[in-house]
């Protein structure tokens, strides 16, 4: 069974509907899809991309960052 899910405020680049764009999860890869004329196209496969937080710049190592514990009286 596939799993499909709509994008809000998409616009297909065919037929120019908004609101009738899904995607759907077919053997691991993403497909999009417009339920109004049929249009179809295959997403690439996400890529892993580092954002940068204030240990990355620092140049700290996540082991490095602790928690803290908040007493409330």
């Amino acid at each position: 069974m596939t799993k499909k899910r709509f994008i809000a405020g998409a616009i297909c680049p065919q037929c120019q509907a908004q609101d009738r764009l899904v995607v759907e999860e077919s053997d691991g890869a993403p497909i999009r899809r417009c339920v109004s004329c049929g249009f179809t196209d295959h997403q690439p496969a996400a890529t892993s991309v580092t954002l940068p937080t204030r240990f990355v710049r620092r140049g700290l190592a996540n082991s490095e960052a602790k928690p803290i514990k908040l007493i409330d009286d």
